[in-house]
């Protein structure tokens, strides 16, 4: 009884552990299922390997930043008669911001305000008069005072756009007056003009001393 046992318990183990699987029947629908899912698999990773690939070549080198609060720029000639004449250049709010990766640039310029002027004092007055020659106007539409005056945006071959150059600029509508003396005025005082004969000589002579002796 106990060799039976022995036996059945042995042609039991092994008949489970030796037990054939049955073959495994696809249909139609099955196979097509099954194949669309192995496309879509394949297709994913392809894609999430192409995606960290361009990550990976906008890797950033540079990010620049800063702010002007403002300023001005004056130029001026005092006449004979003891008069004040210039032009003066002001700004405010001038920010730019600089990203550049090892393929791509974005530099963005904006200037919140800004104004060229025709100033004028007289010797008998302390006041100046004030002309505008370039300005901010309204005259059109109403300007946006929260906005900037003027904006430039510039970007090489930025990521998710096609590859190239880009150029935007955006303004508000400004007025310019052309005022001649504005014109001369920058003129005489670029121009420096030597009136004493004597000092005129002695500096073409110092010239020709120095060609002289480079030869």
């Amino acid at each position: 009884m106990e060799e039976k046992k022995k036996k059945e318990n042995k042609k039991g183990w092994f008949s489970f552990s030796s037990a054939k699987k049955e073959d495994l029947e696809l249909n139609e629908d099955d196979y097509k299922k099954l194949e669309n899912y192995l496309n879509e698999t394949f297709q994913d990773d392809g894609e999430s390997a192409a995606a960290k690939m361009d990550e990976l070549s906008y890797k950033k080198i540079l990010s620049l930043n800063f702010f002007l609060q403002g300023g001005s720029f004056y130029f001026s000639n005092i006449t004979a008669d003891k008069n004040e004449e210039g032009v003066s250049f002001y700004y405010q709010g001038l920010s730019a911001k600089v990203d550049m990766t090892s393929k791509s640039q974005h530099v963005k310029l904006a200037l919140k305000d800004y104004g060229l002027l025709l100033q004028t004092r007289y010797a008998n007055q302390q006041q100046y008069i004030t002309l505008p020659i370039l300005r901010r106007t309204n005259y059109w539409l109403p300007p946006d005072q929260s906005g900037s005056m003027i904006e430039i945006l510039f970007e090489s071959n930025p990521q998710g756009k096609e590859e190239g150059t880009y150029i935007d600029l955006n303004s508000q509508a400004v007025e310019i007056v052309f005022r001649p003396v504005a014109i001369d005025r920058l003129t005489s005082f670029f121009d420096v003009k030597t009136e004493d004969e004597n000092l005129k000589s002695q500096a073409v002579a110092t010239l020709q001393e120095a060609q002289e002796a480079a030869k």
